[in-house]
C-alpha cells in the first residue's frame, strides 16, 4: 500500500501581511496613546498579548523555512490562548467599561473593578508569554517543508470504525429512550436528568463519548484521503450536522470540534487554504459557536442581531469570569476553601474513576458550582473551571509559569514527534489532529484536562480498532 503524503499546514507571510501588521500595531499606538487612563489599563495586557503571539508566529516563520503553520499544535494553541483572553477584555472596552444585560451573568451581578480585571488580564498575558517561549524553546527547527508520509489506513479499520461508531450511537439512543432524556425542557435540565444517572452509567457515556469522537476523525480520515469520491457526502454529513445542532440546541462542542478537524483534514490531505480563506472560515466557525450559544441559552432566533451575537455571554466570558470570581474569593476569603494542596491532588486524581478512591474525589468544576453557586447546581447548571482560575486558586504565578512551561514543554515534544518521526502511522496524524482540536481544554477546563480523555478515549480507540481489524484481516484471508 502507498504511503500518503500530508503537506505540512502553512502560509505564507507576503506584502499584505506585513502590512496588515503594522497597522495592526498603529491602532494599538494609537489606542494607548489616546484612550482614556481606565480604558489604557486594560488595553495595555491585550496589547501585550498581542505583542507576544506576532513574534511568537515570527519566530516560528523564520525558524520554519518561511511559512507558518497554521495549524501547528503550539501556533493554534498560543491562538486559543489569546482568543480566552481577549475576547472578554475587547467586549469589556467596547461595552464601556462594563459589563451589561449581554455579558455573562455572573459578570453582570459582579461588575468586578478595573484593578480585578487587569490584574486576571495580566495572568493570561504571563500565561501565553510563558507557554510560546518554552514551546519555542524545545520545538525543533525545521529546516525544509517536505510532506510528512505515513502508512494510510486498510479498509477494514474503515468498516470496523463504522460498526463501532453505528453502535455507540444505538447505546446513546436506548439511553435517551430508556431514561427520558429527551423530556427536558432545557440544556441545563438535561445536565440535571443526565446527573442522575447511576455514577458508572455517567462514566461510560463519557469515557464512550471520547472514543465517539475518535471514531468521527477516522471516518473522516478516511473520506477525506478518498474527497474525489467522498466529497458530497463529507458537505452533507457537515450539513446534517449543523441542522441537527441547531434544532437540539444542546451542546455546540462536537459540531465545532468536528468542523475544525474537517478544516484542517482539507488543508492537509486535499488542498491547502489560502490565508484570507482560513481567515474566513474561522471567523464563521466563531460566529455559528457564539450563535448557537445564544439559541442554547433560550433567546429567539427572531431576537438575534449582530450585536447580541457579538457581546452575549459567551464561552470566553463564562472561563473569565471563573477567574474574576476565584481571585475575588481569594482576595477576600481565608482557609480550606483556597487550599492548594486539595487543587494538586484533583490534578493527581484527575484520571482515577471515583469508585477506586477511599475519599471523595474533588472535581474543581463541581466543587466551584455547588459552593458558590449551589441554587444553578441543582436545577442542573454546571461550570467548567479554567487554566487561569485553577492557578490563581493555587499559589498564583508560581502556578501559571509551571502550567503554562509544562505544556509548552509537552506540546513541543509532540510537535516534534510528528514532524520528524520516520515510522509515522495514520494514528499518529489522527492523534496530532485530537490532541490540536482539544488543547482548547486545557485553558477552558484545566492544565491536566486531556489525561483522562487519553488514557479512556484515545488509547481504548486505537486498541478496540486495531484488535477487530486484525480480525477481520485475518479471516479475510
Amino acid at each position: 500500500m502507498n504511503n500518503l503524503s500530508v503537506q505540512k499546514t502553512k502560509i505564507k507571510i507576503g506584502f499584505m501581511g506585513i502590512i496588515s501588521l503594522l497597522a495592526l500595531a498603529s491602532v494599538f499606538v494609537f489606542l494607548l496613546s489616546f484612550a482614556p487612563a481606565e480604558a489604557r489599563t486594560v488595553l495595555l495586557p491585550i496589547s501585550v498579548m498581542s505583542g507576544t503571539l506576532c513574534l511568537f508566529v515570527y519566530f516560528i516563520y523564520k525558524n520554519n523555512a518561511g511559512v507558518i503553520p497554521v495549524f501547528e499544535l503550539g501556533v493554534f494553541y498560543a491562538g486559543v490562548i489569546f482568543l480566552y483572553a481577549a475576547y472578554p477584555l475587547v467586549s469589556f472596552l467596547a461595552n464601556g467599561l462594563t459589563f451589561t444585560i449581554w455579558s455573562d451573568g455572573r459578570l453582570l451581578a459582579l461588575q468586578p473593578a478595573i484593578d480585578e480585571i487587569v490584574s486576571v488580564a495580566w495572568y493570561y498575558t504571563l500565561y501565553l508569554s510563558v507557554f510560546v517561549i518554552t514551546y519555542m524553546i524545545f520545538r525543533k527547527r525545521q529546516a525544509n517543508n517536505q510532506p510528512i508520509s505515513f502508512q494510510p489506513p486498510a479498509k477494514g479499520v474503515f468498516v470496523v470504525a463504522v460498526i463501532f461508531y453505528f453502535f455507540i450511537n444505538l447505546f446513546y439512543f436506548f439511553i435517551t429512550i430508556f431514561f427520558q432524556l429527551s423530556k427536558a425542557q432545557s440544556y441545563i435540565e438535561s445536565y440535571l436528568i443526565y446527573r442522575g444517572l447511576p455514577l458508572a452509567l455517567q462514566q461510560a457515556i463519557a469515557y464512550i463519548g471520547e472514543i465517539n469522537f475518535i471514531l468521527q476523525l477516522l471516518i473522516f480520515f478516511y473520506l477525506f484521503i478518498n474527497y474525489k469520491k467522498y466529497k458530497y457526502f463529507i458537505f452533507g454529513i457537515l450539513i446534517f450536522l449543523t441542522y441537527a445542532t441547531f434544532i437540539s440546541k444542546g451542546t455546540r462542542t462536537p459540531m465545532v470540534l468536528i468542523f475544525i478537524s474537517c478544516v484542517i483534514m482539507y488543508h492537509t490531505l486535499v488542498k491547502p487554504f489560502k490565508t484570507k480563506t482560513i481567515i474566513a472560515v474561522i471567523l464563521f466557525i466563531l460566529a455559528l459557536f457564539l450563535f448557537l450559544g445564544m439559541l442554547r441559552g433560550g433567546m429567539d432566533i427572531k431576537e438575534t442581531d449582530i450585536t447580541s451575537t457579538v457581546f452575549a455571554g459567551n464561552e470566553f466570558e463564562a472561563v473569565f469570569a471563573n477567574a474574576i470570581d476565584i481571585f475575588r474569593m481569594k482576595m477576600s476569603v481565608t482557609g480550606s476553601y483556597f487550599s492548594p494542596t486539595s487543587l494538586y491532588l484533583s490534578d493527581i486524581l484527575r484520571f482515577i474513576p471515583r469508585q477506586f478512591l477511599p475519599f471523595e474525589k474533588v472535581n474543581l468544576s463541581e466543587w466551584y458550582v455547588n459552593n458558590f453557586y449551589s441554587d444553578y447546581a441543582q436545577k442542573g447548571g454546571g461550570y467548567v473551571f479554567g487554566g487561569i482560575a485553577e492557578s490563581i486558586m493555587g499559589f498564583g504565578v508560581f502556578d501559571i509559569i509551571w502550567r503554562a512551561g509544562l505544556l509548552g514543554f509537552i506540546f513541543a515534544l509532540v510537535h516534534r514527534r510528528y514532524i520528524f518521526n520516520s515510522k509515522n502511522t495514520f494514528w499518529t496524524f489522527l492523534f496530532y489532529i485530537w490532541i490540536t482540536v482539544l488543547s482548547y481544554d486545557c485553558i477552558r477546563n484545566g492544565t491536566f484536562a486531556l489525561l483522562p480523555r487519553f488514557l479512556y478515549g484515545f488509547i481504548p480507540s486505537v486498541f478496540l480498532i486495531n484488535m477487530f481489524s486484525a480480525v477481520l484481516r485475518r479471516r479475510g484471508k
